[in-house]
């Protein structure tokens, strides 16, 4: 649940019906006018009743783990902002020396041309980067260390519902798309990455005009055959 802080003041909601409890014991942390602030809950059986209390506005209620980015329901037509899927590669045990992801993108919404990005590997900048880029209908597995390209495959055609998959090491990259048989470059240095993106670039830009189904993350370089066994 995500509400806006209208006033100077410590907001609360409660929560009236079996629950599993609330962020901060219903005390949402943050204050100031026009902060945004949220809590989840789990209701464990029905009704469940929210009730916010204090200088709060702009309610809003949906369901999942996490709160998306806040959407006006009043006033003029409003464009909600993407939201950013990413994590830090410390978060779950990146081998920064050799390792696989595996993708499966599904249902793509119109659009050929321009970079679409799948999934970004990066320090943040373009320096250092490994990235699976829809472009002009095709996916592109891309590599740059030091800002210099180390690789770039032509991985195949994008379609509806894909599985795409590449691995790395030094002087030992592949990638390959719906079992196919891996397109390989032994050559090129492996960049020093902080931070996996999915469905967008670095910067929170070039959206993937589609949707992740589940990813995968192996922190060692697959065999070329695992590669078209996990894509199949």
């Amino acid at each position: 649940m995500a509400v806006r802080v209208t006033k100077e003041t410590q907001p609360r909601v409660v929560l009236k019906g079996a629950n599993s409890g609330s962020v901060n014991s219903g005390v949402l942390s943050g204050s100031g006018d026009g902060v945004r602030v949220s809590m989840t809950f789990t209701a464990t059986a029905e009704p469940l009743i929210v009730i916010p209390y204090g200088n709060v506005a702009e309610a809003q209620l949906e369901a999942g783990s996490f709160p998306t980015s806040y959407i006006p329901t009043s006033g003029s037509q409003q464009t909600r902002s993407a939201d950013v899927a990413s994590i830090p590669v410390s978060a779950f045990g990146y081998n920064q020396d050799a390792g696989t992801v595996v993708v499966e993108i599904g249902g793509h919404a119109g659009g050929s041309s321009g970079s679409q990005f799948v999934v970004s590997v990066d320090d943040g900048s373009t320096a250092q980067r490994m990235q699976v880029n829809r472009f002009n209908g095709n996916y592109i597995f891309d590599v740059f260390a030091g800002a210099l390209q180390q690789v770039s495959v032509l991985i195949g055609p994008s379609t509806d519902n894909s599985k795409v998959s590449f691995c790395y090491s030094n002087n030992d990259f592949a990638a390959t798309e719906d079992g196919d048989t891996p397109v390989v470059d032994q050559s090129g240095s492996v960049p020093t990455t902080t931070t996996m993106s999915l469905g967008a670039d670095h910067l929170s830009t070039n959206h993937l005009n589609g949707h992740i189904k589940s990813l995968t993350y192996y922190p060692r370089r697959l065999t070329n055959t695992q590669l078209q066994e996990l894509t199949a």
